[in-house]
């Protein structure tokens, strides 16, 4: 399992209560359409970074797999390159 650093895993979990607080609020008002979205949208902005380096591991692993290279090998190239 690939480990994440601190600043990773504490802004992932900032986001993911952000994200719990906007479905409390949508719970709460669920007429309100601006309830719904602002939050989600915090949340989305300050995962983008996060996703968009999460795909671009699976680009190339997926492009490494395509190559022909074993998993293992796909895998620990992976670790090595985001270590």
């Amino acid at each position: 399992m690939k480990q994440f650093s601190p600043l990773r895993r504490w802004l992932a979990a900032l986001c993911c209560s952000i994200l719990a607080c906007g479905l409390a609020v949508a719970q709460v008002f669920p007429t309100s359409l601006l309830s719904r979205k602002i939050p989600n949208l915090i949340g989305v902005h300050l995962l983008l970074p996060i996703a968009r380096s999460e795909t671009a591991c699976f680009v190339a692993f997926s492009k490494r797999m395509d190559a022909g290279a074993a998993v293992k090998q796909a895998d620990a190239a992976d670790r090595e390159h985001h270590s």
